[in-house]
Formats: structure tokens, C-alpha cells, sequence
């Protein structure tokens, strides 16, 4: 039986900060042994909320914490992924927005769309001031 790879770490709520969060990524990717394609859509769902955190939540660089929390086992990685930002739904965004033909749509949104679509399962609560969102993702 293969053991649980689990990884956390914390990174200030500064774009600066992303290569940070992508060298913890890897790193943990590494020691899951988990295969390139899986590795590179965690690496998108990760940035996706990193930089939406920083550029929505606190309308810039900030010194607030991102916390991000790694678990693989099973075949599935579980993502918790903590902010300070206001509080934001991403899951309760509509995808109404892809019925509109692209030179209409607004701008933004489609991150959230793109993320949702690679896991297999989320859920997001506002807890203590802080923003929680949980992903599970097939790997």
C-alpha cells in the first residue's frame, strides 16, 4: 500500500510571491510521484486561485496569507486552499456565461469555469474570516 504525500505551506497574498507557491507545487508533485498532465492542471487550478486572490480578493499585492494544504492518496489529490480575501463563492459563479458568444462575454470568470470542470469534486465555506476553498482532483 503506497502512503500519503501531504505538503502545507503559507505565501503572502503577493503576485510576486506565485513562484513560491509553484516551486511548493512541484516539489510535492515530485514526492507524489505524480505524472506530468496531472501535475500541470494542479499547477493551473493553483495559479488560477493565486493570482484571483491577489488581483479580486485584495485588489493587489497585500500582506495577507494565502494557505495551501496538499493531500494525495488513492489516486485523488485534495486541495485546501485558504485566503483572506472578501468573501467569494468561485463554485456558485454561473457558467451561463459560455452561452454568450466570446466577443460579448465580460471579461473574467472563465478561470473559475476551467477549474471547476478539472476536479472532481469542491466545496467552499467562509470560516473565521478567511476563505476555504476544497478541491479533489483525479490524478
Amino acid at each position: 500500500m503506497k502512503n500519503q504525500t501531504q505538503a502545507e505551506a503559507m505565501f503572502p497574498a503577493k503576485l510576486g510571491a506565485w513562484h513560491l507557491a509553484r516551486e511548493f507545487l512541484e516539489r510535492f508533485c515530485a514526492e507524489a510521484s505524480l505524472a506530468r498532465t496531472p501535475s500541470l492542471r494542479l499547477n493551473l487550478i493553483l495559479e488560477e486561485l493565486f493570482t484571483n486572490t491577489v488581483n479580486h480578493g485584495h485588489r493587489g499585492d497585500s500582506d495577507f496569507l494565502i494557505w495551501i494544504s496538499l493531500s494525495e492518496f488513492d489516486r485523488k489529490v485534495v486541495v485546501t486552499y485558504l485566503d483572506q480575501g472578501v468573501p467569494f463563492n468561485p463554485l456558485a459563479m454561473s457558467k451561463a456565461q459560455l452561452d454568450v458568444p466570446p466577443d460579448e462575454r465580460k471579461i473574467g470568470g472563465l478561470g473559475v469555469y476551467l477549474t471547476r470542470e478539472l476536479t472532481l469534486d469542491s466545496s467552499y465555506a467562509y470560516l473565521y474570516g478567511r476563505n476555504r476553498l476544497q478541491l479533489v482532483m483525479a490524478v
